[in-house]
């Protein structure tokens, strides 16, 4: 199997038969290839959708949720299922063009790249309620990693070498920064400009307040990212920043009581050193409490977020 495409769907019913039509003609007689939909909890008509693709055409398996997860797990699901030599992603709401990935493939290979990922270049033509905050978001996110240049991290469309995908956990809203946590890997990667239309049927699952999540996720993922500094190391030059704080405030006050008989209880520096001598020792704590964190998260092993229903294939 060459190509793996995995297309997560929540309520797409209209969207899925005409999308998996556009997969077959870019794809039939040009590579090996299977589409794994997963469903995350719809509520519509997609699991029949689903079930009936599966039973008609043998590249495509409908993996079926047992319930609404999100993104960032149903994409999980379809990764760990994938038996490509190459992982593609694919949103189900027909706005991205699956003929794309010939291209990138060729791409990947000919350069030696790790992963190939999408610019929707001329992506911003709609409701410009919309297009400020995504704009806003996405330089936000550049802002952040700029080490990794890559111009649309939110892009869908992606090409990745399996054995790197596969070694990635998903969770929460981090399927959005996908090509950065790859990219904090080490991978190497490139672009390719893909097309980008507006959504034709079914309700889009993006606003605003998915965009103002992203402050918390970008903190969360220049964490991971930062995998030589563990939550003590970067705890504890806080908590010595507050302990040199406290201990020079706790001089001036001995230095006061002894030579010049200042009250203690009544002089501000007796709170200052008070509080920063039981911050710092929070700071550190914390620290500790983070490293069994990460410890338990990093050695469990096999930890996933869905659990899948049913899966539909005719193979």
């Amino acid at each position: 199997m060459e190509l793996s495409i995995v297309i997560p769907v929540h309520n797409e019913e209209k969207n899925i038969s005409v999308l998996a039509e556009k997969i077959r003609k870019a794809l039939d007689g040009k590579l090996e290839y299977e589409v794994l939909w997963v469903d995350d909890g719809s509520s519509d008509s997609t699991k029949k959708v689903l079930r009936e693709l599966a039973q008609k055409d043998a590249h495509n398996i409908g993996i079926i949720l047992m319930r609404n997860i999100g993104q960032s797990g149903a994409l999980m699901a379809g990764f760990d299922a994938a038996k490509g030599k190459y992982i593609a992603t694919l949103d189900g709401d027909n706005q991205n063009d699956p003929d794309e990935f010939p291209e990138m493939i060729k791409k990947l290979e000919e350069e030696d790249l790790d992963a190939v990922i999408g610019w929707r270049k001329n992506r911003w033509q709609g409701n410009v309620i919309r297009r400020i905050p995504s704009l806003l978001a996405n330089k936000f996110i550049q802002s952040a990693f700029p080490e990794l240049n890559v111009h649309d991290a939110g892009c869908p469309v992606k090409v990745i070498k399996a054995e790197i995908v596969k070694n990635i956990k998903l969770y929460g809203e981090l399927h959005r920064f996908l090509a950065y946590i790859i990219g904090s890997y080490g991978a190497k990667m490139g672009e390719v400009e893909v097309k980008h239309r507006k959504r034709m049927a079914g309700k889009s699952h993006y606003g605003i307040s998915r965009t103002l999540k992203v402050i918390f996720d970008v903190v969360n993922l220049r964490f991971l990212a930062e995998r030589k500094k563990t939550p003590l190391i970067m705890l504890g030059p806080i908590a010595l920043i507050l302990y040199f704080i406290g201990g020079l405030s706790a001089f001036y006050l001995l230095v006061g009581k002894l030579f010049f008989n200042i009250d203690l209880t009544g002089d501000p520096f007796f709170i200052i050193s008070i509080m920063s001598f039981m911050m710092g020792t929070q700071f550190v704590t914390l620290g500790l409490l983070g490293e069994l964190i990460i410890r338990s998260y990093y050695e469990t092993g096999n930890i996933k977020t869905y659990a899948v229903r049913k899966v539909y294939s005719n193979r």
